[in-house]
């Protein structure tokens, strides 16, 4: 099968449009040219006349892992122009797999029902090539689950011997193909790990020159001591490349950090250190709802804190708790953005103070009926300061969603799940950037960074990942009632030459 495309293209190294025709066969791009005529050209030819032909969406920072296999048309992600991710992000992969992490590997990923019947990369990799999702998935091995598979999820400092372990493992997943590390220093058990753990196994990194992503310490108070941790080991270690996870200065009190967090992040970089960070186009965050239980919980993992709960007393305990740590504002700021307890359903995308009872009350009540699957939003983020973060020249587009159908047998996601990429290209386009800039931002400079193969330019002999879009139109139309909205101006998009008009 060959396809013809004729349109605005952007240029390989982003510098420029220029009308240009785009021949396909099977999965390959195989001519970029001024003009390619003739009937036996192409089997099919989509000609359009203000439209940009720009390389497939990459997802800089996504969580599909499970997902994609689970609902391989991968609706959300497709829809949006997504044709690659990068998954396995802030220390969770679902490998490598050990009879130390499995059984709560497998209540985390129970909603998806796929059987986790590998131990390591290429195991994972088989089994996401036999379910074929229409995303292309570039993982990265998560520093939680890899030290989970050695020790466990305790909070412990790791022996010698096991970090030994850890390093050989992570070595083995990174020559098997694996993109990179991923870290996240805010969640169990990676927020037990010290900084020698982190120094070995950034060595490990540094030998093959892969890169370090990281869901920091700290997004917040502690940000720039964690920015600062983070860059300081890398230098150490011989680290060259390290992405920051959905870089955010959360809660008011440190909105003025950013110019400081940018400075920290120049330094860096003009010492030699290639320093990128993504971010969703929202001010609102998602994660477990657990998380508003504060740092007295924080040891317990979500099935833990259900099971904790069991116990009427200390559910007692906990909403007294949430009562002493918790003020009328705070609730005004926190949603329930999803949840699989039925009666709760129906506050999905609302605010807790606007849920009928006491917040705190209903929260405990949430987390003990089924703290695994629910969660919460926050909006405690700067609107200026994000504007500012995703118009930076070292920031590249990252959801921090899943690949979902179109409905909500996986839960109700943040919006940004649906609609992030073109709510990223509205804001950047309306901020001035030129298009080829902004093509960059969703695709090539993410395949650059993490030396992706066969994507990111429209280029002959890459594969025919390719996403059509109006530039005058492109935006989001997903909110946290109803995010399950398709977004507007994506006319169509091609994963392996196949193709999807919208």
């Amino acid at each position: 099968m060959r396809i013809l495309l004729k349109g605005w293209v952007c240029t390989p190294d982003f510098s420029g449009l220029s009308r240009k025709a785009v021949l396909i066969e099977n999965d390959r791009i195989i001519a970029v040219e001024t003009d390619i005529s003739g009937a036996s050209a192409a089997d099919k030819i989509f000609t359009f006349k203000k439209e940009i032909i720009s390389p497939g969406f990459i997802d800089a920072h996504g969580h599909s892992d499970l997902s994609a296999p689970a609902a391989p048309e991968c609706f959300s992600k497709i829809s949006q122009g997504i044709t690659s991710e990068i998954c396995g992000n802030c220390g969770l992969s679902p490998f490598p797999v050990t009879p130390a992490n499995r059984e709560h590997l497998e209540a985390l990923y129970a909603n998806y029902g796929v059987p986790l019947d590998w131990a390591d990369f290429p195991g994972y990799m088989k089994r996401c090539t036999e379910y074929a999702p229409e995303l292309r998935l570039f993982p990265l091995c998560g520093h939680n689950t890899l030290r989970a598979a050695v020790a466990g999820y305790e909070e412990k400092r790791i022996s010698s011997k096991e970090c030994d372990r850890m390093c050989r493992m992570l070595a083995d997943q990174l020559d098997a193909g694996a993109v990179g590390l991923s870290s996240g220093l805010l969640y169990v058990p990676g927020c037990f790990a010290e900084a020698d753990e982190i120094l070995a196994l950034m060595g490990v990194l540094a030998i093959k020159n892969k890169p370090f992503t990281t869901h920091l310490r700290s997004e917040g108070d502690r940000l720039l001591e964690s920015l600062e941790e983070i860059f300081e080991l890398a230098c150490r270690a011989g680290v060259h490349k390290v992405q920051i996870s959905h870089l955010k200065t959360a809660g008011s009190d440190n909105f003025g950090k950013l110019d400081r967090a940018f400075a920290l992040i120049g330094q860096y970089r003009s010492g030699g250190l290639d320093i990128r960070f993504d971010r969703y186009p929202y001010i609102e965050s998602q994660t477990m709802l657990s998380v508003v239980l504060g740092k007295e919980y924080s040891g317990y993992g979500d099935g833990e804190i259900s099971a904790l709960f069991n116990d009427p007393e200390e559910r007692r305990r906990a909403v007294d708790h949430l009562h002493s740590i918790r003020n009328e504002q705070y609730w005004k700021t926190r949603r329930l953005a999803g949840t699989g307890v039925s009666g709760y359903r129906k506050y999905q995308g609302m605010f807790f103070a606007d849920i009928p009872g006491d917040p705190a009350e209903n929260v405990v009540d949430i987390l003990y009926r089924s703290a695994p699957d629910s969660m919460v939003a926050s909006a405690n983020m700067s609107e200026r300061n994000m504007l500012e973060i995703i118009s930076h020249e070292q920031c590249v587009f990252g959801s921090d969603g899943n690949a979902l159908p179109p409905d909500d047998r996986f839960g109700q996601p943040h919006p940004r799940s649906f609609g992030g990429a073109p709510r990223f290209a509205r804001l950047l386009l309306d901020r001035g950037l030129a298009i080829p800039e902004v093509c960059a931002r969703l695709s090539g400079n993410a395949a650059e960074f993490f030396g992706l193969p066969g994507v990111g330019s429209v280029t002959a002999g890459n594969f025919a990942d390719l996403t059509v879009f109006d530039p005058d139109v492109i935006d989001s139309a997903a909110d946290f009632r109803d995010p399950f909205r398709s977004p507007q101006g994506i006319t169509a998009v091609l994963c392996s030459g196949r193709i999807r008009c919208f």
